[in-house]
């Protein structure tokens, strides 16, 4: 079955069956989707990054009927294993995972001590929790099982959370990641992977036709950290413009970065970040507007809103001045409207919308010169 070939029943459908590993080999020249023979996908692979992803690669999922665990951890009963033919532990790309709520259900209620993952779409407290387990090489054993592959360095991966979505018109979770080197995946929630390394902020302003990025970590009991900043046209695909390797010492300063020829429109920019003994993170992402004037809104976190209804609009803008907040339900009518002011680069605007029933809504920025843009967002 060719990559565009599908069945108007299956096309967008996960692949949800027990007991059965499936198998799917595509050449890889541009973002190919993975599916069952059915066509029911379950993963999605795109070349990206400083060594794409090419030629041959194979991919698989198996799902267990029940949650497993190893070493008394457990982990979510679908496993994904993707497999270049060549340069495996090298290539780079930038992978897409599904699984069900009801997956994260059944680790939930298994789990024990162990955090959460997510309830649903607005429980940002299990995106957090989630973690990614990544098993270098190909996997000896079938079904796929924990520290059962043939080599390669194991990563731990904490997923930016704004990369773990819940797509709602398919009804899955979507979980998006940069990957140097494949090839099995397993999902789990262990606190005692978290990072030594922690992103206190990435900050950005604009200064002419330049963009000035500043960013603080704490390194803890980590004895080197590589930081790699990132950036971005789309906001999905990332490429690296500076690396930073620095020691324990140096950790404790605050690291600074000029991107002189920033493209066109807007930029985003994030960081990659990986520890002495491997482990893998990323900063926040944000964005600044290339351009003599305007604004983007850049998103709203968390979204969904939660019932408190604490928010942050995140907002980049080419010059600094004062922003008109408008809060309207889909009819139209304005339910909140505040002033901000902001300086030429990445704002973070706090937010209230505790006030505001569950719905849909639209929050519109703008400008003194008239000029507007707007988003959706969902209050629970």
């Amino acid at each position: 079955m060719g990559a565009d070939e599908f069945t108007s029943t299956a096309g967008n459908t996960l692949y949800n069956s027990v007991g059965t590993t499936v198998t799917d080999i595509r050449t890889i020249t541009a973002t190919e989707t993975y599916r069952a023979s059915n066509c029911e996908r379950f993963n999605v692979l795109q070349p990206n990054g400083a060594s794409p992803v090419s030629g041959s690669v194979t991919a698989r999922v198996y799902k267990y009927a029940t949650v497993q665990t190893y070493n008394a951890e457990p982990y979510v009963q679908r496993v994904i294993d993707i497999t270049p033919a060549t340069n495996a532990a090298t290539a780079t790309g930038r992978v897409t995972l599904y699984y069900t709520q009801l997956e994260f259900d059944d680790y939930n209620t298994a789990s024990g001590a162990w955090p959460d993952l997510p309830t649903g779409a607005g429980d940002a407290t299990g995106i957090a929790n989630l973690r990614i387990t990544k098993y270098g090489g190909t996997p000896n054993v079938t079904p796929s099982l924990p520290n059962q592959y043939s080599g390669g360095a194991n990563e731990y991966i904490n997923p930016a959370d704004v990369d773990i979505v819940w797509n709602a018109t398919d009804n899955r979770w979507e979980i998006t990641l940069d990957i140097t080197g494949f090839s099995g995946f397993y999902i789990h929630t262990n606190p005692n992977f978290a990072l030594p390394i922690v992103v206190n902020y990435l900050q950005g302003t604009k200064q002419g036709g330049s963009h000035n990025l500043n960013w603080k970590v704490t390194c803890a009991s980590s004895s080197s950290a590589t930081m790699v900043l990132e950036r971005s046209a789309d906001n999905r695909n990332f490429a690296a413009i500076n690396t930073v390797t620095a020691d324990a010492l140096r950790c404790a300063q605050p690291f600074n970065y000029v991107d002189a020829s920033p493209l066109a429109g807007v930029n985003y920019y994030r960081l990659r970040i990986t520890d002495a003994n491997g482990k893998v993170t990323y900063s926040n992402t944000i964005a600044l507007v290339n351009k003599l004037s305007g604004v983007e809104i850049v998103g709203i976190a968390p979204n969904p809103v939660t019932s408190a209804g604490a928010a942050t609009l995140n907002v980049a803008s080419a010059q600094q001045g004062t922003l008109k907040i408008v809060v309207t339900d889909l009819a139209g009518r304005q339910l909140i409207t505040q002033t901000e002011k902001i300086i030429a680069g990445s704002n973070q605007i706090p937010m209230n919308f505790a006030k505001l029933s569950g719905g849909s809504y639209q929050v519109t920025a703008i400008t003194e010169d008239g000029k507007a843009t707007s988003v959706r967002f969902i209050k629970q």
